[in-house]
């Protein structure tokens, strides 16, 4: 958990809550580190749009906004959506942290919030 003393302010590239939506299994699961990198979701997802376990962003909202102002004046796109999700990662959201927990390689994010509760104990 991020020391509320500590200078910096978390991202969700960082944060242990940055989820994908697996809509058939209809569970969260981990946001792997080249996600995280990248923003490019992993091939048959029904779900492109990441989620944050906490609803702390709303990234669909988001990344409408983006895409809505990334638009040149002749109507075409000037960036991706994976471009726009890497850049919406690594926002700083000072917000957040009271939730922020580290991204633990292998963990979903309800293992991170069973850590995270553990260690407010």
């Amino acid at each position: 958990m991020i020391d509320l003393g500590d200078a910096r302010i978390p991202k969700c590239a960082d944060c242990g809550f940055l989820a994908l939506f697996n809509s058939p299994s209809r569970a969260f699961v981990r946001a792997d580190p080249e996600f995280r990198e990248t923003g490019l979701v992993p091939t048959g997802w029904a779900e492109s749009i990441p989620r944050c376990y906490e609803r702390r962003a709303d990234f669909n909202r988001e990344l409408t906004d983006s895409i809505t102002r990334s638009f040149t004046p002749s109507g075409g796109p000037v960036h991706s959506t994976a471009d726009d999700l890497v850049f919406l990662f690594s926002k700083e959201r000072p917000g957040c942290a009271g939730v922020f927990i580290q991204y633990r390689l292998g963990a979903t994010p309800k293992e991170h919030r069973e850590i995270l509760d553990r260690d407010l104990m």
